[in-house]
């Protein structure tokens, strides 16, 4: 069980090792998906069939008089996301391009939901939505929760959570579909109960999900990896770094939780700047230890992250000594291996 309040921030690396993309693997997903060529001066697409039938369903909703008005959007969108920083930062970019917006959204709902599906938290196999925690080993999803189980008996489970909380910069629904099944297999109880103490976890998604997973919302829920909804009427739940930044009640709550917390962990994040901007307080928080993975980069590059880190936090002005004294724990590896090396410092 985790001793101090800890807050993790949460990005693609960390989901690569259940099998879901990394933000280069979601762009090239998502040109794919989107993929619209030229031929004799017409526009073709020859991505995703389900966004072809989604936009010809909704064009004339969106005010476009014709199909052939979205093709501009996705084959813009198919020459640029290779160069851009990430789909958010592309989007951001084009911020009020409606029918740039949706068709992006439409393709990270197609490219995410399909990535479920091949992911380590299905089981083709089985008749019902369980799968196999097995498939996880060797991940740090298992190493988290040997750490936020230990210690805590059955009979005292309601709390687990009290002092964790998380920031998922990914649009899939990973911790909460795991934290669900792992809790249900390991105390033996209800699925419904392990469900309510998912519920109690503070989760914020700064750029939305792609939907409510059913014990989430009975009504208008998605399925983990389900490939047969309106992706069109998905796509609403994401949003753009704009859209969140009007979104005060949520931003607000993601940056009271850093001030409070005393532990901040980030697992596979890459510290762009428009993420660090979400998460930035003014008043300094109380966080006086930092963990990070910092896979594949190089040192001067995680001094100029530790920097930004300090400025997230609202100590812009920080001493000397304390930057000594609480100066974060950079580990060059995999989320896995984080944990692996961190275990006990983590649960201290």
């Amino acid at each position: 069980m985790f001793k101090s309040k800890t807050i993790f921030v949460v990005g693609a690396g960390a989901s690569k090792e259940a099998r879901l993309p990394t933000g280069e693997d979601l762009k090239d997903i998502i040109v794919r998906m989107l993929l619209t060529n030229v031929e004799r001066n017409v526009h073709i697409f020859n991505g995703d069939v389900r966004i072809a039938r989604f936009l010809q369903l909704y064009s004339r909703q969106e005010g476009l008089s014709s199909f052939s008005d979205f093709l501009l959007s996705t084959r813009h969108i198919t020459e640029a996301l290779p160069v851009s920083l990430s789909i958010d930062n592309f989007l951001d970019a084009h911020a009020g391009n409606r029918a740039l917006e949706l068709c992006g959204k439409m393709g990270i709902v197609a490219a995410i939901l399909d990535s479920e599906a091949s992911s380590k938290f299905v089981n083709n196999d089985s008749h019902d939505d369980r799968f196999l925690l097995s498939y996880l080993s060797g991940t740090w999803y298992v190493k988290f929760f040997q750490l936020l189980t230990e210690g805590v008996s059955k009979d005292n489970i309601d709390n687990i959570f009290e002092n964790v909380s998380f920031i998922i910069f990914n649009y899939d629904r990973c911790i909460e579909r795991f934290l669900v099944e792992a809790l249900f297999v390991y105390y033996k109880i209800d699925r419904s109960y392990a469900e309510f103490l998912v519920s109690k976890l503070d989760i914020f998604h700064p750029y939305g999900t792609v939907g409510d997973l059913p014990w989430q919302n009975r009504s208008g829920s998605v399925n983990f990896g389900d490939k047969s909804v309106d992706i069109y009427k998905i796509s609403a739940k994401i949003k753009t770094f704009t859209e969140q930044m009007y979104n005060l009640n949520n931003l607000n709550s993601i940056r009271d939780n850093i001030i409070n917390s005393n532990t901040i962990i980030f697992l596979g994040f890459a510290f762009h700047p428009m993420n660090m901007e979400i998460m930035s307080v003014e008043n300094p928080s109380k966080i006086n230890r930092i963990f990070a993975t910092t896979f594949k980069m190089s040192d001067a590059d995680e001094f100029v992250v530790e920097q930004n880190i300090w400025r997230m936090l609202g100590r812009k002005n920080i001493s000397a000594f304390h930057r000594k004294a609480f100066k974060p724990q950079m580990s060059n590896s995999t989320c896995v291996d984080f944990f692996n090396r961190y275990m006990r410092s983590l649960a201290s």
